[in-house]
């Protein structure tokens, strides 16, 4: 019995996608076995949890929406997870990350009154976000920028004393602006 439960610690500690406080459970667990059968079950049940961590991180890695700082945090959420539950809720905020940031970036390339460099200077905002609430401000920003610029175009258009070459430069202006004050700032100065 004595062999069986160094088997199983010795097995335990060469897991390693388990942190030392999960070596330390796990070989707990093995101590308190009172048979073999229940060395094995606290061994097999490191074991999963070592797979599942390792699985998680794996999937993780993958996730080609999260950056870098974004993977390294998700993965430490992972290594801190003490059983696979808390695994699985660790990967899943960060696959929940990677799927708004997606959807994020794919809805500011679809914003049809942004510049290419109005859409990257977006989207490296959203890169940047480490939440999905800083995911919704940066996509809430864009279409705000998004909608102002096609507001200003409408009232440019609108502008009866200004010629169509006239109206053709004020609104290459608001394209040209980064932000609501200067999209203001162009239609202002058509305006003028």
């Amino acid at each position: 019995m004595n062999d069986a439960k160094q088997a199983a610690k010795d097995a335990i500690d060469k897991m390693e996608d388990l942190s030392d406080a999960d070596k330390t459970a796990a070989k707990a667990y093995v101590d308190k076995a009172t048979d073999i059968s229940g060395v094995n079950t606290a061994k097999t049940d490191a074991q999963n949890l070592n797979d599942a961590k390792k699985a998680a991180k794996d999937a993780i890695d993958k996730m080609e929406d999260l950056s870098d700082a974004d993977k390294t945090a998700a993965k430490a959420n992972v290594d801190k997870a003490t059983d696979i539950s808390g695994v699985n809720t660790a990967k899943t905020d960060a696959q929940n990350l990677n799927d708004a940031k997606k959807a994020a970036k794919d809805a500011i390339d679809k914003m049809e009154d942004l510049s290419d460099a109005d859409k990257t200077a977006a989207k490296a905002n959203v890169d940047k976000a480490t939440d999905i609430s800083g995911v919704d401000t940066a996509k809430t920003d864009a279409q705000n920028l998004n909608d102002a610029k096609k507001a200003a175009k409408d009232a440019i258009d609108k502008m009866e004393d200004l010629s169509d070459a006239d109206k053709e430069a004020a609104k290459t202006n608001v394209d040209k602006a980064t932000d609501i004050s200067g999209v203001d700032t162009a239609k202002t100065d058509a305006q003028n």
